[in-house]
């Protein structure tokens, strides 16, 4: 399994639509044309007078990876929707294979209470058993951890 991250902002009016835009269009675009493609999590929070994305994608392998980045490919690929949506972003995407992959699955499966959180579906929804709750679980560890929560996580 390889995840590849990238960080992206925008500013707090073109927010909802990179959101929109990274789950109704990138997202979708990428489960129909790249095969190898595993799912994706848009996480999002304000960052002073900026929306900071963070973007990570999952990809069987370096292969699939190639499929949708090209041989370079941490080189960011950004469609000219999104570039209109974003001020700036990171010069290269990080692609970092997962060693456990189970580790995933084994952070969704934990379902933690915390009021008010949306439940989504596991990238890994096989690995997961069908509905996760991703979000809960990154919330809950976020919290023990005292590191800022991020509050959106789409598959």
């Amino acid at each position: 399994m390889i995840v590849r991250v990238w960080h992206g902002w925008t500013s707090p009016g073109d927010a909802d639509a990179y959101e929109r835009f990274l789950r109704e269009t990138l997202f979708a675009g990428l489960r129909a044309d790249v095969y190898g493609f595993r799912g994706g999590w848009a996480l999002r929070r304000r960052s002073g007078d900026e929306e900071e994305f963070l973007v990570m994608t999952l990809f069987e392998s370096l292969d699939a990876v190639r499929a949708f980045a090209g041989d370079d490919y941490e080189t960011p690929v950004i469609e000219p929707e999104a570039a209109r949506l974003l001020i700036r972003g990171d010069e290269r995407a990080a692609a970092r294979r997962a060693r456990r992959p189970s580790m995933l699955a084994g952070l969704a499966r934990r379902r933690p209470r915390l009021a008010g959180a949306q439940v989504d579906r596991c990238p890994l929804s096989a690995a997961c058993g069908g509905e996760a709750d991703v979000l809960r679980a990154f919330q809950e560890r976020s919290r023990r951890l005292a590191v800022p929560s991020f509050p959106h996580v789409y598959p």
